[in-house]
């Protein structure tokens, strides 16, 4: 099912409901569509920013959020291979 934004050849905006775009232009060109305000024939399809959607592709689920513990444990990790412990040398190896 999709929603289209159409006109009529007097400027008249209204939407409409079709099974597809196959549908729509279907029905527009059997003249089954007409403008609910001045019943003309002549419509056609005019641009919805709302219509636009992305096609993406499935994304993985996302692993859930490690716990405080988890993250404080990275931390401790991290420090511990990547950093010197100089004790109370601190200041004259500063």
């Amino acid at each position: 099912m999709i929603v289209l934004d159409l006109k009529c050849d007097s400027d008249h905006y209204f939407e409409g409901w079709f099974a597809g775009s196959e549908a729509f232009q279907h029905q527009r060109q059997s003249g089954e569509i007409t403008c609910p305000v001045c019943d003309s024939k002549q419509i056609t399809r005019v641009l919805s920013p709302v219509a636009i959607r992305r096609h993406s592709a499935p994304t993985a689920p996302t692993p859930p959020e490690p716990t405080l513990p988890e993250k404080w444990k990275r931390v401790v990790d991290f420090i511990q291979q990547h950093c010197e412990d100089v004790g109370t040398d601190f200041a004259k190896e500063a």
